[in-house]
């Protein structure tokens, strides 16, 4: 049997489940997706080492796609600082939503979400702003919650593993905002 040629690390099941549709959008048959269970954070984690080390002597290149949160320097700095400090030999990174801004997947799933849904997002924002108007400290839902809300309310899969991401009445995979990705997947060939 041989070895995947790229195996792309990614934080949870969802990434797992979102990055695997969008490599067999493209027919990319050779990179092989595996969860962390976490952020950059994570990679410190003894299981995660072994994990990515078993993988490079199995003859693997390995990538990474996690979330950029609030900085996107940050992040690859503290990539960076892990990969040298534990030899974890990760050849390339890509930072969700697009390598550049902050955010994670959940800020992707809404660009991609169908345009004709995203009045949900509209409604989400509402709901926000009444409640920050009592001013009582009342929190909103969280970027992942906005999504679950988001399926709820198109009937899409609320499970992460389950989403199916190829239903074009919930999901556009040809969205714009998924271009950096898809370029950064496609040149893992």
């Amino acid at each position: 049997m041989t070895a995947t040629k790229w195996k792309v690390f990614v934080e949870g099941k969802a990434d797992r489940r979102f990055v695997s549709t969008l490599l067999t959008a493209l027919g990319v048959a050779t990179v092989e997706v595996e969860s962390i269970g976490g952020g950059v954070s994570h990679l410190r984690a003894g299981t995660v080492r072994n994990l990515l080390q078993r993988s490079r002597r199995d003859g693997c290149k390995i990538a990474t796609v996690l979330d950029a949160d609030e900085d996107v320097d940050a992040r690859q700095a503290e990539l960076d600082r892990i990969n040298d400090e534990y030899d974890l030999a990760i050849e390339r990174s890509f930072w969700l939503p697009n390598d550049v801004d902050s955010g994670c997947l959940e800020t992707l799933l809404e660009e991609v979400a169908v345009e004709e849904h995203h009045r949900v997002f509209n409604c989400l924002d509402q709901y926000v702003e009444c409640l920050d108007a009592f001013d009582r400290g009342y929190e909103g839902p969280t970027r992942k919650g906005r999504i679950y809300a988001y399926c709820e309310a198109v009937g899409a899969e609320k499970g992460e593993e389950q989403r199916d991401y190829t239903n074009d009445k919930h999901w556009d995979l040809s969205a714009s905002s998924l271009q950096p990705l898809r370029a950064f997947l496609d040149e893992l060939t």
